[in-house]
């Protein structure tokens, strides 16, 4: 709101933003698919490999657990990080 006192969301003072990681290097090609492009025909990632992979470049362990109401542990990924795309391109 405009003349608000409260600080600005999702800015420089919002308290509750996370640091943005480096953003990885563009252009890679992971796996390759059939003639047709249906299916994978190598190396195959469902999307929780993709929410595995971001939590990792965010500094977060997929195998991370938190605790639910009844203070359960959860995991929060139960993913693979797909290392081609978090090493260093040769």
């Amino acid at each position: 709101m405009a003349g608000s006192n409260r600080p600005a969301r999702n800015g420089p003072g919002d308290p509750t933003a996370m640091p943005t990681p480096p953003a990885p290097p563009g252009g890679r090609v992971h796996g390759s698919s059939d003639r047709i492009g249906a299916y994978p025909a190598t190396d195959p990632v469902d999307p929780v490999d993709v929410h595995a992979t971001t939590y990792h470049r965010m500094g977060l362990r997929a195998e991370q657990t938190i605790q639910d109401n009844l203070r359960r542990p959860y995991p929060i990924c139960t993913g693979r990080v797909i290392a081609p795309l978090v090493q260093p391109a040769a």
